[in-house]
């Protein structure tokens, strides 16, 4: 009778589902704009390894601030790169409202941004390309596929992924950096379009919410056995 209980749960909460529900990726910025030029942690960032150190290495500290990205072109629009030293409220557009932890009228000088999240990928060779001003580290599936490690203007970067499984879900992880420049930009986009968050499906948030109640009812029950 309980299983059946179980099953009857997931078939009302699917049942109950909408469209799915909206998706976003979790960035970090670190503000470095600041401090004495010996001290790679809290200076200006123009190479690769100086960025990974403040983000995951013997520099490392907590992001100064945290938003949603709703998708990876910023600034926004056909083009993309260019962006001037504008505000990072500027700089992001509709997503700046999710910023937290950093005033809007901080600036896009001296920053890193680590953009996490689920993308979905097809089965074999991935073609995805990295625009940025001034560097990055792009990871998916826990597998390095492209980086630039110095300063320059605005360029694009392919970065194939060959995915041997099949067709889903995977992680990536995007660190982008910009020195002390006036311009300032970075894209991630497959097959010509910007990469979009996968959604999770509204059923699944409240499937697991059925089971949930479920297995408490399950563990009362067998206490009090």
């Amino acid at each position: 009778m309980f299983r059946k209980n179980i099953f009857m749960a997931a078939v009302c909460a699917l049942g109950l589902a909408g469209p799915a529900s909206a998706a976003t990726f979790h960035a970090e910025f670190w503000d470095v704009d600041t401090g004495s030029t010996g001290d790679p942690a809290n200076n200006v960032i123009d190479n690769l390894s100086d960025a990974l150190s403040i983000v995951e290495g013997a520099n490392q500290r907590a992001a100064d601030a945290t938003f949603k990205s709703t998708g990876i072109d910023y600034p926004n629009g056909p083009t993309g790169p260019g962006g001037t030293a504008d505000s990072i409220a500027t700089w992001l557009g509709a997503d700046a409202a999710t910023l937290s932890g950093l005033p809007g009228t901080t600036t896009m000088l001296g920053t890193i941004i680590r953009f996490t999240g689920s993308i979905f990928v097809d089965a074999g060779l991935n073609l995805f390309t990295v625009g940025v001003d001034d560097g990055f580290r792009l990871i998916i599936d826990g597998q390095q596929v492209g980086s630039f490690g110095g300063t320059r203007a605005f360029t694009t970067y392919n970065t194939p992924f060959n995915n041997l499984g099949s067709a889903g879900v995977k992680d990536f992880e995007l660190v982008f950096y910009e020195d002390n420049r006036v311009a300032v930009g970075v894209e991630f986009r497959k097959d010509g379009s910007v990469v979009a968050p996968v959604p999770l499906p509204a059923g699944a948030v409240l499937l697991l919410s059925a089971l949930g109640v479920a297995g408490g009812i399950a563990r009362r029950k067998r206490k009090a056995a």
